[in-house]
């Protein structure tokens, strides 16, 4: 029993070790993505989409809830 037990908390350490040697890699690879990552340009894009679309959409909405309540009636 007691080899049992021992085998068992060595396979639990070399887990447990490989688990944080993952997750040690993967933050680092985040890290390395995040840093690589142009926000601003990513924002000004976002900008010039949500500006040119965005009143169509809202208009495609409203439309659409008024034609909904028309339907109704």
């Amino acid at each position: 029993m007691l080899v049992f037990s021992i085998k068992l908390i060595d396979l639990l350490n070399s887990t447990f070790l490989s688990f944080r040697t993952f997750v040690t890699l993967q933050s680092k690879l985040l890290k390395k993505i995040m840093d690589n990552i142009n926000v601003e340009k990513w924002l000004e894009i976002l900008k010039t989409y949500a500006s040119e679309y965005g009143f169509k959409v809202l208009g495609a909405i409203l439309i659409w809830i008024v034609g909904s309540f028309i339907i109704k009636k």
